[in-house]
Formats: structure tokens, C-alpha cells, sequence
């Protein structure tokens, strides 16, 4: 946590620096943006978990899903080089499932309301296009432009135990912490995250990442990336819980922790370019794919004569993603399919054992009662279309068997497992969307 402390100073200091120096100052400038989203989609094929599941059958079959959301933004500039981003967004929602017994609260829609963006950025360099942005605050980031559903993994997936989020139409994570970016020579970007851990415990740990991105004459782009999950832990004891101990092939006792190392890469191929026609749309015939270690540390357990090696294969915690964008000669914004890989001996609830077990919470993956192990199909797909109507009224549809989890009112018990587990299970989903 010193280190974190020492880095705010500087950026701070740095900044001042900055700012005294320019001798360029106008008046504030407002910019307001945000958008309205009826989202409405059916679970065609699912499973049910043992928590939740009211029948004898634990399967889902044609389960309507429905929520409303707004979103309003403010971008105010101080100065030319000082900016803050101001975002919320608000949400109602309908339970799944309906609990006509015990929790009254799933009878009733839920409505939130929560910061999407709350961020200052200050440019250095030239004032059209700076070579350095620092920011800090809490903000949306995205690590593959490209990926429409699937992918993205570097800041949407845990380490250990492991696990994979995807949320219809949102294709990035929401990050809370100090982000350094840079542009050169127009094709080379980097970017450092020094961001604190908010979506599941052990919380406020920090996490150090670094991305670098390359483009080659707009046709090719590669880029990588290194995330050191729970790098800078809050409590040691519960980043490495002692009662989390196994013993390796050494005869050691070791201990699992939430801290790990997870490298990705990605590249996308655009043809257009070379192609003399300027009637495809922009995202026509993009490839483009991206492979993600969620852990790269192996754990050999050789405790109870390895029964439990949860971690012993790193093919187990590898994500494959491959998608294309169909042409569509402008007749869509997008259309995009994607497929992914993800070969995880357990179903993909490694958060179950975060929400129920405790104290303490171990980095152990979890089965819900009444299922199996090795009962998940690897290969998961998304098809995605995006059509804008009438000036800023867009059409958004997706059809997919990816990780979604539907919402639960329910607090006590949330739904924090993948309903598509089968191969045959999938669904839809749709939005009316006005932008503004």
C-alpha cells in the first residue's frame, strides 16, 4: 500500500508541474452523453442450480429475462489538459428465479443505481494527440476492441479459483485505480493499471498490469498483455489463507492463494485496406482472436493421494477466442460470431465457494449441490448484431450459449453459476437502444 501512496504523490506532483507550466487556460467546457436501453431475452436451454432450483427438474426451459437501463455522462473540461469524466448509470431488473415462498424481495422488480465512470485525466504533450494520459478514479477499460461478447479476459476472468464473466452488450470491465496510457508515432500504445480489486473478495487488493498494442498500416494489429493479480494484498492472511494449505510433490506443506500472473495476447487482421472498395462497413472482415492464462502458477497437490489437484494443468485455465466480422456492406453497423474455448474441469461457479463458504473464504473452486464434475462442454459461441435505425436508435440482438448468469433479487442466496452448461443450452437477447 506505500508503494500505491508513492505513486499517487508523484502522478500528483507531476500533474502540477504540468499545469504550471501551461500558460493555455479557457473556460470550462460541459459535454453531456448517455443513453436509454430496453433489454428484453428468453434462457431457451439451461440448468438449473441446487440453490435455487424450486422443481424436481434442474433445468431451465424458455425463462424470459428483462431489464431497464439508463446511463447519463458528463465530460467537463477544466482546462485543455484536465478532464472529469462523471457517469451513472441506473438499472431496473427482474428476478430469476421467482420465489413464490420465502424471499419476498425477488416478487418485486429491483432498481439500482451506481457509478459507471468517475475519473480525471490530464494529458502531457501535444494537445491534439498527447503522448501521455494519467488518470485515476474508477472507469470503464476495455483490452480487445474487437471483441463484441466473448474475450476480453484479462480483467473479466479470476485467477484461482477461476471464473469468466460476460454481460450482454458490455463487453468490458469496470476498473478502480490509477491508469497511465501512451501513443506514439500513431501505431504503439501502452498501458499501465494500477488498480484496486472490486468485484469479489479478498477486496482493495492491488493489481499491477501492463498492455502494449501495435498496428501495422491499419491492417494488422497484435498486442499482449500481463496482469499480477492481488499483487499488493490488504491482508495476507486473507489473500493466502494459512487454512488453504496442501502439500506438493516435495512433501511441503504450500498454501493457495488469490495472487497470480496472468499473460494474454491478441491480433486482428482488417483486409479492407488492401481491398479498392469503399462500400464495406468499417468492422467488415475483421478476424481477430486472443488467448488468456486466467493463472499461469501450476499447484501439484499431492494431498489425499491428489484427488483434489484443482490447479495442477494450466490447459485447465487457458481461454481460446476466435471471431470475424461477417460483411455486411453497411446493411448492419456489425455483425460478429465468435467462439471460445475453455476446457476448466469445473463449472464455471469458482465464485460459489467466495459468496457461501466462510470464514475463511478459500481460493478453491465449487460445485453446487446435485451436480457433477466434467459435465461442462468447452466450446461456447455469440452471435451479435447491431443495426442504428434512425439517426442515434439502434437495434442491438445477440444469440448465444456464453457465461451469462441471470439477475437475483435474492442477496442471501445470489445466482453466481452459469446456467449454459450443456451444449445444447443457450439464448437470446435484445436492445431497443437511443444514445445521445
Amino acid at each position: 500500500m506505500r508503494l500505491i501512496v508513492f505513486v499517487i504523490v508523484g502522478i500528483l506532483w507531476l500533474t502540477g508541474l504540468c499545469m504550471a507550466d501551461s500558460t493555455t487556460t479557457h473556460n470550462w467546457d460541459l459535454k453531456q452523453s448517455g443513453f436509454l436501453g430496453l433489454e428484453g431475452g428468453e434462457i431457451v436451454q439451461g440448468v438449473e442450480d441446487g440453490n435455487h432450483s424450486q422443481k424436481t427438474s434442474l433445468y431451465i426451459f424458455k425463462s424470459w429475462q428483462e431489464r431497464l437501463l439508463f446511463n447519463y455522462g458528463n465530460e467537463l473540461s477544466l482546462s485543455q489538459r484536465l478532464h472529469l469524466f462523471t457517469t451513472v448509470e441506473c438499472q431496473m431488473n427482474f428476478s430469476y428465479p421467482y420465489d413464490q415462498w420465502l424471499f419476498f424481495e425477488t416478487r418485486q422488480p429491483q432498481f439500482s443505481f451506481y457509478p459507471d465512470r468517475a475519473e480525471a485525466v490530464y494529458s502531457i504533450g501535444n494537445i491534439e494527440a498527447p503522448y501521455l494520459k494519467v488518470g485515476f478514479g474508477y472507469f470503464p477499460f476495455k483490452t480487445d476492441p474487437d471483441a463484441k461478447n466473448l474475450g476480453d479476459y484479462l480483467f473479466r476472468t479470476g485467477t484461482y479459483p477461476v471464473y469468466v464473466i460476460n454481460t450482454f452488450n458490455r463487453p468490458y470491465a469496470r476498473l478502480l485505480g490509477i491508469h497511465v496510457s501512451s501513443t506514439l508515432f500513431n501505431c504503439l500504445h501502452q498501458d499501465i493499471l494500477l488498480t484496486s480489486s472490486t468485484l469479489l473478495p479478498p477486496l482493495v487488493d492491488g493489481s499491477l498490469s501492463y498492455l502494449v498494442n501495435y498496428s501495422l498500416f491499419k491492417i494488422v494489429d497484435v498486442g499482449a498483455g500481463i496482469s499480477f493479480a492481488h499483487l499488493f494484498p490488504v491482508d495476507d492472511n486473507i489473500t493466502t489463507p494459512k487454512e488453504a494449505a496442501y502439500t506438493d510433490v516435495n512433501g511441503k506443506t504450500q498454501y493457495y492463494t488469490f495472487a497470480g500472473t496472468k499473460p494474454m495476447v491478441r491480433f486482428a487482421i482488417d483486409p479492407k485496406p488492401l481491398i479498392p472498395w469503399n462500400g464495406f462497413g468499417k468492422d467488415d472482415f475483421r478476424l481477430y482472436g486472443e488467448v488468456c492464462v486466467t493463472g499461469w502458477e501450476d499447484y501439484i497437490d499431492t494431498s489425499n493421494g491428489g484427488i483434489q489437484n484443482y490447479y495442477a494443468s494450466r490447459k485447465d485455465r487457458t481461454l481460446y477466442m476466435l471471431g470475424f466480422n461477417v460483411p455486411t456492406c453497411k446493411v448492419l453497423d456489425v455483425l460478429s460470431g465468435e467462439l471460445e474455448w475453455f476446457p476448466n474441469r469445473y463449472p464455471n461457479s469458482g465464485t460459489y465457494f467466495l459468496y457461501q463458504n466462510g470464514p475463511p473464504i478459500e481460493p478453491l473452486p465449487g460445485l453446487f449441490p446435485n451436480e457433477g464434475q466434467g459435465k461442462v462442454y468447452p466450446l461456447y459461441w455469440s452471435v451479435y448484431a447491431k443495426k442504428t435505425i434512425v439517426d442515434k436508435f439502434a437495434l442491438i440482438v445477440q444469440f448465444a450459449r456464453d457465461h451469462m448468469r441471470p439477475t437475483n433479487n435474492n442477496i442471501t442466496i445470489p445466482y453466481v453459476e452459469d446456467v449454459l452448461e450443456r451444449k445444447g443450452d443457450w439464448w437470446w437477447a435484445f436492445r431497443l437502444n437511443v444514445s445521445y
